[in-house]
């Protein structure tokens, strides 16, 4: 089966919902000179289909941030950061748009992709 993991400096961020091997939905850090794993992030919707849980994630050039996708209860992904110096999460998009690929520069720049639309004839 394939694993999903990206590695960086001594620590790797992994979940292993890629190949739906479980359906706990959860983002792992595994702190390698430690030895030690620890769950970062979990999410609690499934869209049953294509994207579920935390697809997308990806380290800072830095190391000190993991940016993530988090599946929500309407189906959108809002996109996360997650600070492995504090532990601390902090959500930076809201599930009224689709929030998707993560993404840092080489010098640190943080981007990502967005479904925002605004079209008052569909309302």
């Amino acid at each position: 089966m394939l694993q999903r993991f990206f590695v960086h400096s001594t620590a790797i961020i992994l979940n292993f919902n890629y190949d739906r091997i479980d359906k706990f939905l959860k983002l792992n850090l595994v702190d390698v000179a430690a030895g030690k794993a620890s769950v970062i992030a979990q999410c609690d919707y499934d869209d049953a289909w294509e994207r579920w849980g935390i697809m997308d994630y990806v380290w800072s050039p830095d190391s000190r941030w993991v940016a993530y996708t988090s599946q929500t209860g309407n189906m959108n992904e809002e996109i996360w950061l997650h600070d492995t110096k504090t532990g601390a999460n902090t959500r930076v998009t809201d599930n009224m748009y689709n929030s998707w690929s993560p993404s840092f520069s080489g010098d640190g720049w943080f981007t990502f992709n967005s479904s925002w639309l605004f079209d008052p004839s569909i309302a």
